[in-house]
Parts: structure tokens; sequence; C-alpha cells
């Protein structure tokens, strides 16, 4: 699977956080400017800007997409179990 670029980190953290680019560039203590220039990968940010990144795309967007895997999984899991009990008797697998 191919890296995200810091374009799409950033594209993800404001949307699963639901913060702007004005937030986040006080958070990051960045001007609007650069994060906008991020944001839309017209620029990368070096050092400190991509650490922060990718620690706040592991913290915020990966544990989301985690959790949106196992409630998929989950609810696989309960519908199968919901439509083998309403299967007729002699179509339920026998050990």
């Amino acid at each position: 699977m191919n890296e995200l670029s810091y374009a799409e980190k950033l594209q993800k953290i404001l949307v699963v956080a639901g913060w702007t680019q004005d937030y986040l560039a006080d958070l990051m203590k960045v001007s609007t400017p650069t994060m906008n220039s991020w944001v839309n990968g017209r620029s990368e940010p070096r050092n400190a800007g991509a650490e922060m990144i990718d620690e706040a795309y592991d913290e915020i967007v990966r544990p989301t997409v985690c959790e949106a895997e196992e409630r998929v999984d989950s609810f696989a899991k309960m519908m199968l179990k919901r439509h083998i009990r309403q299967l007729p008797d002699d179509n339920v697998c026998k050990s």
C-alpha cells in the first residue's frame, strides 16, 4: 500500500476531527497560508511539521479506520447469525 501524502493525511485529519485549516494551523503554530499550501499539496511540511502531521494522523485517523473495520466485522457477524437463525432446521450446518 502506498504511503499517503501529507496533503492527503491533512485532509483526512481535518474531516475526521471536524477542524478548520485555521484551527489546525493554530495548533501546529504555523500560518494559515502555510497550512493551506500543505493541505492543497502546493508545498510539503518539513521536520517538526511533518512529524506533527504523522502523529496527528496516527492518533486521530488510524483509530477511526480500525474502529470502523471492527464495526463492519461485528455487523457482518451479527447479520450472519441472524440469517442462520432464520434458516429452516434442515439447512443449518451440523457438526
